[in-house]
Order: C-alpha cells, then sequence, then structure tokens
C-alpha cells in the first residue's frame, strides 16, 4: 500500500504551442514514500476533468488507480483515485 499526503491544490497555466491557446489544468501536489527510500518524493498530479480535488491529508491508492494495459503489464493510471487513509485503514 502506498501512502500519499496531499499537501495542496493548485491551477497550471498551460499555452499549447501550436496554437497559443491558453488553457488550464487542476493539480494536487503530494509526496509519496516509496519502499526502499528514506525520504517522500514530491509528485504532481492532474485532477481528472469534472472532479474534484483531494482536500490536504493522508491518502491510500484506491484499486481505480492500476488498469492492465494491452501487453498484460500493470500501470498506474494518470488521475489517481484517492482513499482518505483512515477509511482504508478501517476497511
Amino acid at each position: 500500500m502506498l501512502n500519499i499526503e496531499v499537501t495542496r491544490s493548485y491551477t497550471k497555466e498551460v499555452t499549447k504551442k501550436s496554437t497559443g491557446e491558453h488553457f488550464s489544468i487542476p493539480m494536487i501536489e503530494a509526496y509519496v514514500l516509496l519502499p526502499g527510500e528514506r525520504y517522500p518524493v514530491k509528485i504532481e498530479v492532474p485532477v481528472a476533468k469534472g472532479a474534484k480535488p483531494a482536500n490536504p491529508g493522508d491518502y491510500v491508492l484506491g484499486p481505480g488507480s492500476f488498469y492492465v494495459d494491452q501487453f498484460g503489464r500493470l500501470n498506474v493510471r494518470q488521475n489517481l483515485e484517492l482513499l482518505p487513509a483512515t477509511k482504508a485503514k478501517a476497511a
């Protein structure tokens, strides 16, 4: 189980090089403690279109965060399913 601490949500402003079009991407900033690592690693995760960003706090990755690709390899989805750590421990 990977524990993730969400620290903040923000909006990333992007300009498409080919057209000059500006758009915004809602993001969350978080830290994950990977197995074998001494310190947490900072990650930035886009928020799914129409979804509400996770509030700051402790989470674990839900099963919806993973999928098997066409080659049978396990992958992590771009938009993570974050479950509150307290609910995950109770289950």
